[in-house]
């Protein structure tokens, strides 16, 4: 037999030589291919790393962190994928005395409504007539209009931690935040 055609056996460390080299090759191709990727998604875009992450990122997730009584700014924190750029935005949130707010009572507990009104406006907001709303709510909610929404967590976190909080699409009421008590409500 002259050995053509079979394989050699070679010692262990030309194995782990060839695993190694296939390895490194493989590193090599993935990051010339992902920096290519990342070369090619950044094309077009207005120089500006906080609109490509947006644009190119298939997943976006916001972080809505939650303020205290005291905190007079709501963060929002914004992370893209791929690239695992994070921007960060402070909205101020008007003070109290710049917002005006409805509460309604979809429970059959005649007064709360109205003893939320007094608390609001004992903390500063502006308030209008407390008042009824049908259909009876099982959870409570607070709507808000426009960009009240760091006004209506701030709202929420503090005088109604049991609601929802969503943009309202109803008839004008004449408020900026729209506070719906339902039968979770404890008051």
């Amino acid at each position: 037999m002259d050995g053509r055609g079979r394989h050699v056996a070679t010692g262990s460390s030309a194995f782990i030589r060839d695993l190694v080299v296939m390895a490194v090759g493989i590193v090599i191709v993935g990051v010339l291919l992902y920096g290519g990727l990342s070369v090619f998604a950044g094309l077009g875009s207005d120089d500006d790393p906080a609109a490509s992450a947006v644009t190119t990122s298939s997943t976006e997730t916001t972080v809505i962190t939650q303020p205290s009584s005291t905190v007079s700014s709501l963060s929002t924190t914004t992370t893209s994928a791929p690239e695992e750029e994070t921007t960060t935005t402070v909205v101020e949130v008007r003070p109290p005395s710049e917002v005006t707010v409805v509460v309604l009572n979809s429970t059959g507990t005649s007064g709360i409504a109205g003893a939320l009104t007094t608390s609001l406006s004992g903390a500063g907001y502006q308030t209008l007539q407390a008042d009824n709303f049908e259909p009876t709510l099982d959870q409570s909610a607070v709507w808000y209009l426009g960009d009240f929404a760091p006004e209506a967590a701030e709202l929420q976190a503090e005088f109604v931690s049991d609601a929802t909080i969503a943009p309202y699409e109803g008839p004008d009421l004449g408020a900026d935040i729209i506070v719906v008590l339902g039968a979770s409500y404890g008051g």
